[in-house]
Order: structure tokens, then C-alpha cells, then sequence
């Protein structure tokens, strides 16, 4: 039973999440504590979603001990909730906070129907994990901005073309891996014709660069030897990615 309440291992889902939120309190130049709660928050709200998931199938074996993962869930609320008043308080801004946190809040309930494994869920999974640098950044400075939508664009669709890219080499899929093609190289055009404007830097697009660069090599016909070592690699990547985009973003502030 014990196997039950262990917090699944996610693929590399815990290190976008903080990489994330160190690129939204980076980007902030802020020396402050609201980021702090924000990081304290969403790993509240992703152990009480595992949390919930254990008690839903332990309750007709153990409802005892379902019980108590029950009301260890419901104390767990209480940190996404005081974030999310304090995100509110901060920007005076209802709407996109609403944005930024009702993506976290579905993928919440994703985990606890465990659903995470289906494409609509990875998709709203990358939502909600880059979400995050947007709520840091903007709890830490007071408001949403240009900076923000920067922040979770860039990260947002930097994620979700790797995940496009990892699934592409695991399915031999072609039209997938034409895809992270094409749109890499749509994303870079994108920046350097915004960085004439002053709109962006175009450091921005040094990750997307070398993703469409690495697509170009990726074989099809032959899948990875090595999951694991393959998830590590993209992994790293997406931090190089992640280290541009910031870059980007203090040069354009």
C-alpha cells in the first residue's frame, strides 16, 4: 500500500517547474519574499493532487487511512489559496490572474484523475508548469506585464516543442518532427524581426535555434538506446533554453 501515496516521479517535470520559477524571480531583479510563497505554493498544490489520487484509491481498501490523506489534502489547500489572494493583492490584476492560475488548478485535477499521461494533459501540463514563471515574476514586481508574457510564451513554447521532439524520436513520427521544424524556425524568424522593432531581443531565440538546429540530425527510422539518458540531455537543453531567455529579457529592460 505504501507504493499508493509515493509522489510519482513525473519526467522532468519537477526540474521545468523550477526553472521556471528561477527564471520568473530572475527576471524580476527583485530581492523579495512573494516568490518564496510561490514556489511553496505549487508544490503544496501538486502534493495535495498526488494526495487526493492516494486517497481515491485507497478508500475502499483502507478508508481509514484515506481518511486521514483526506484531511491532509484539505490543510494542503490552504497555502494555493493565501497565493492565490496574495497574487490578487499584488497586481490588482483579476483577469490574468485568473490565467496564470486556473491552468494549475485543471492540472491539479488531471493528477488526481490521473490523467496526466494523456496528450490534452502533457499539453496542459507545460500550461501550467511555465505558468509559474509568470505568477513569480509578477508577485515579485506587483503587476503583469510585457516581461511576463515574454516569460511564459518563450518558456511555453520552448517546452512544449521539446516535448514534440522527444515524442517524435520515441514514435518514428515524421509530421511531429516536421512540425518542431518548422516552428522553431518560425519562433526565430519571429524574434529577430521583433528585436528590429525593440519589442524583443533576439537572444530570446538562441534556444529555439538550436532546437530546430538539433531536429534537423534527429533520425527517425531508429529509436533512442537510452530513454533516460535522452530525457536528461533534453533536459539540459531546456535549462540553456531557459538561461537565453532570461538573458534576453534583462537586456531588453
Amino acid at each position: 500500500m505504501d507504493s499508493m501515496i509515493k509522489v510519482p516521479k513525473e519526467d522532468g517535470a519537477w526540474w521545468m517547474a523550477l526553472t521556471c520559477w528561477i527564471c520568473g524571480w530572475g527576471a524580476s531583479l527583485a530581492i523579495t519574499w512573494e516568490p518564496l510563497v510561490v514556489g511553496s505554493a505549487f508544490v503544496s498544490l501538486m502534493f495535495m493532487a498526488q494526495t487526493l489520487r492516494s486517497c481515491r484509491r485507497l478508500w475502499r481498501i483502507e478508508p481509514g487511512r484515506a481518511g486521514r490523506l483526506l484531511a491532509m489534502a484539505c490543510m494542503g489547500v490552504l497555502l494555493p489559496i493565501a497565493t492565490f489572494s496574495l497574487l490578487i493583492v499584488r497586481t490588482n490584476d483579476l483577469p490574468w490572474t485568473l490565467a496564470a492560475t486556473v491552468p494549475s488548478i485543471l492540472y491539479g485535477i488531471v493528477l488526481v484523475l490521473g490523467k496526466e499521461r494523456r496528450p490534452w494533459a502533457r499539453l496542459l501540463g507545460v500550461v501550467s508548469l511555465t505558468s509559474i514563471s509568470a505568477v513569480t515574476y509578477a508577485c515579485a514586481v506587483g503587476r503583469f506585464d510585457t516581461i511576463s508574457t515574454i516569460l511564459w510564451s518563450a518558456l511555453g513554447l520552448y517546452f512544449l516543442l521539446g516535448s514534440i521532439l522527444v515524442m517524435a524520436r520515441f514514435r518514428r513520427s515524421r509530421g511531429a518532427l516536421l512540425f518542431v521544424r518548422v516552428s522553431s524556425l518560425a519562433v526565430v524568424a519571429g524574434t529577430i524581426v521583433c528585436s528590429f522593432h525593440g519589442l524583443l531581443h533576439w537572444v530570446i531565440g538562441g534556444g529555439f535555434l538550436l532546437l530546430g538546429a538539433r531536429s534537423f540530425l534527429v533520425d527517425t527510422e531508429t529509436r533512442p538506446a537510452d530513454p533516460k539518458k535522452l530525457g536528461n540531455r533534453e533536459l539540459a537543453y531546456a535549462s540553456i533554453s531557459a538561461a537565453l531567455v532570461l538573458a534576453g529579457i534583462w537586456m531588453i529592460r
